[in-house]
């Protein structure tokens, strides 16, 4: 993904289910595997290990 921080914050704003209640219709248990998840997200633990969705 490209874009400045900003950018990228946007992009996950606009696509992420609003309401708990979209969330739980949609099923969107796993969102960030769904299509339209803009990209991954990684957390990066003290170790370095990477922790990919």
């Amino acid at each position: 993904m490209q874009g400045s921080v900003d950018e990228l914050i946007s992009r996950y704003d606009a696509a992420f289910p609003k309401t708990e209640g979209e969330w739980e219709t949609r099923g969107e248990h796993l969102w960030f595997y769904e299509d339209d998840c803009p990209g991954g997200i990684v957390w990066i633990h003290d170790s370095g290990y990477e922790d990919w969705t």
